[in-house]
């Protein structure tokens, strides 16, 4: 009967192993940071698993991140950076482990720093502009956004955008807005538009401490130049243009022109 780092050293882990790891090595769960570190390094340096390894992988460090921790349920920066460190630890994200991982926490952590959903986007555009080395996709066509791409950018946007802890933040809105030019006249999913839309404008909409609802100074100035980056107004980005004309009460004056435009007046 083998341990988990007798596994590790021989290199491999079969079925009978994920069934010995799940009901007897971790039968109470993942308890301490030591242990979640060999699933890591197991994840990483065993090269013949069973399929069923990934399932318990991410079962077992969701539940480690999220509840076996403190704050129980969220995560904090410690834990968050902790994650981050062992998921990059080779330098790259594994898809069909860590990647899963990430999004599962940032779906089920009621919060958790922006930094993880940052690294999931980051493993989309990654997948989107240099498939061969990304974390998935690694067949497909480059520079064009697809159903799946959209599926994976809405769990980790929509469920850091569904509470006031963690909204979208601005490094997440300038990864989407790079999206967004390298593929405007890419054949892209249908659902991209609306998935840019409503989390860039989301991003923007959000309340701010201390002010009312709307777009500050910073924030109209931040949006010009994105928008202005390639010199031309991209067809989702006159999508997102007519989306905050139409949520606010009287924009930012520096926003005028760029209205204007777009065709809004």
């Amino acid at each position: 009967m083998l341990s988990a780092n007798e596994m590790l050293v021989r290199g491999e882990i079969t079925a009978q192993d994920v069934i010995r790891l799940r009901h007897e090595i971790f039968a109470d769960g993942v308890r301490e940071a030591p242990e979640a570190e060999i699933l890591f390094r197991m994840d990483l340096d065993c090269a013949a698993k069973d399929e069923s390894w990934n399932g318990f992988f991410v079962e077992a460090l969701a539940e480690y991140y999220i509840f076996n921790t403190e704050p129980a349920g969220a995560l904090d920066d410690d834990q968050t950076q902790h994650l981050i460190r062992n998921i990059l630890a080779d330098g790259k994200v594994a898809g069909g482990t860590e990647l899963a991982l990430a999004i599962r926490v940032i779906e089920r952590a009621q919060s958790c720093p922006p930094d993880l959903g940052f690294l999931v986007l980051k493993a989309v555009w990654d997948s989107v502009m240099d498939p061969a080395k990304a974390a998935y996709g690694k067949d497909r066509r480059p520079k064009v956004i697809t159903v799946e791409d959209v599926e994976i950018l809405r769990k980790a946007v929509h469920a850091a955008a569904s509470d006031d802890n963690h909204a979208v933040s601005r490094a997440e809105a300038e990864l989407l807005f790079a999206l967004e030019r390298e593929t405007d006249q890419a054949e892209n999913d249908i659902t991209w538009r609306d998935l840019f839309v409503q989390a860039v404008g989301g991003h923007l909409l959000a309340p701010k401490a201390g002010t009312r609802d709307g777009i500050d100074g910073d924030e109209a100035q931040w949006l010009l130049g994105q928008i202005r980056e390639d010199g031309k107004i991209g067809r989702n980005e006159r999508s997102l243009l007519a989306f905050l004309y139409d949520k606010l009460d009287g924009p930012h004056p520096a926003l005028a022109p760029i209205f204007a435009v777009a065709g809004l007046r």
